[in-house]
């Protein structure tokens, strides 16, 4: 992947974690060693297809990438333009894990997505050599995710 784009990435991270001071529902409490699953899913992550191939024209917008990016206690979604190298920030929240359930909890969003923000949802979650499978709790929804490297 583009060194300037992991860069671009690892910044929205940082601006992510220093955000986590916001919330009401952080997981400061959660011993990491005692959370291996979480600690599994930090990092940056490219949304795929059911075939698991990273989507790069994401909703029909040309060299467009969808990432999730988690830290020990948010995640952010953004959006990403490989070849101008910007992006646009989509939804930034808390997470928790509990018994293989993901629940999201969305804090800030895009104006676009303004309506998500309160909301929660829960994933089952399955973590599979580089690919993080997120199954929806209340729908027969997936999300593929594969493990981009810094």
């Amino acid at each position: 992947m583009n060194k300037i784009l992991v860069k671009m990435l690892m910044v929205v991270a940082l601006f992510t974690t220093s955000m986590s001071g916001f919330s009401t529902t952080g997981n400061s409490n959660v011993d990491p060693k005692k959370a291996p699953v979480k600690n599994s899913i930090v990092g940056t992550w490219q949304l795929c297809n059911n075939d698991t191939v990273p989507i790069i024209n994401y909703q029909g917008h040309e060299g467009v990438m969808r990432c999730k990016i988690f830290t020990e206690e948010t995640y952010t979604v953004v959006d990403v333009q490989k070849s101008t190298n910007t992006f646009n920030g989509f939804l930034m929240g808390t997470y928790n894990i509990v018994n293989n359930v993901l629940t999201e909890s969305i804090q800030f969003s895009h104006p676009a997505a303004a309506k998500f923000v309160g909301q929660t949802n829960p994933f089952n979650i399955k973590i599979k050599n580089d690919l993080l499978i997120l199954k929806y709790v209340n729908s027969s929804g997936v999300e593929i995710w594969k493990k981009i490297n810094d």
